[in-house]
């Protein structure tokens, strides 16, 4: 209903005409003003109103959906409850708990608490809680075997384990790490400011990978770090290095006319890399 909102009230057209507006302004400040004080702060004046615009959109769509619903004699409170579970999972994925997203005065979205407190406002208009229906059993019914999140193809997690079928890859983090499937490389990150990148690349099957590690995609490699190994049958290389109070450990592995890589980080104060680069099963 959300989303229908925002389609009803004619936004997509609204916020492109105003990005249009916006964008011959920015042309003429820089060609009348260049890059003085006032040139940049129109620039961001200009920002302001593009964000302040995208989140009265946001607000305005919360409150068309909450009416359509109520409408519909659905339980309007249930936006309210959507935005709190998604808050929730929102702190839940932080891995610092710091991020205020409040304070970013340039979000194209509204703070959450501000759109919990309006979506129950508006729900209110229907009545107390508890009115309307939620049909959870027919929703329930309608996707009961319904697939969510990654695809095979693209590769998904399982816990603490990322599985592509398609490639015949695998592997497992420590546990307490939290691991995200992009389309450029899966990340994983845990205790202690640790991280994990994985992702794979095409070079000459005839190179070699200690040569391939050298040839200059890694800051600060320790030259006498390359060692020539093998994981798990396929052709592998490692190496060490270290960089801006960062170090590292460099896994490259062959298999299937692909090469894998697998980079640890982690603080130089760190006494965890090697045991986390060396825990992960694949």
């Amino acid at each position: 209903a959300h989303e229908m909102g925002h389609v009803t009230a004619n936004h997509g057209l609204q916020r492109q005409q105003l990005e249009a507006e916006e964008g011959l302004a920015t042309k003429v400040v820089s060609d009348v003003l260049g890059d003085s004080p006032t040139a940049k702060a129109a620039l961001i004046r200009g920002k302001l109103r593009l964000a302040q615009f995208s989140r009265n959109q946001e607000l305005e769509a919360d409150a068309i959906g909450i009416k359509s619903i109520g409408e519909a004699g659905y339980d309007p409170f249930a936006a309210g409850r959507f935005l709190q579970s998604m808050s929730a999972y929102t702190d839940f994925r932080s891995i610092s708990g710091a991020t205020d997203a409040s304070l970013d005065f340039l979000a194209t979205h509204p703070n959450t608490p501000q759109r919990i407190d309006l979506a129950q406002r508006h729900a209110r208009q229907f009545g107390a809680p508890g009115v309307g229906t939620r049909d959870r059993d027919s929703f329930l019914a309608g996707i009961d075997g319904l697939l969510y999140g990654d695809t095979p193809e693209e590769g998904y997690v399982r816990g603490e384990t990322f599985l592509h079928p398609g490639l015949g890859v695998s592997f497992t983090v420590p546990d307490g790490f939290i691991i995200d499937n992009s389309a450029a490389a899966v990340t994983a990150t845990g205790p202690g400011d640790i991280a994990i990148r994985f992702d794979g690349v095409s070079i000459d099957k005839n190179r070699a990978l200690t040569d391939y590690i050298r040839s200059g995609w890694v800051a600060g490699l320790v030259d006498s770090s390359g060692r020539q190994e093998t994981i798990n049958g396929n052709e592998a290389a490692t190496a060490h290095a270290g960089a801006e109070g960062w170090q590292f450990d460099i896994a490259v592995i062959r298999a299937g006319g692909q090469v894998y890589r697998l980079l640890t980080a982690a603080p130089s104060a760190s006494t965890s890399l090697d045991t986390i680069a060396r825990s992960g099963s694949g």
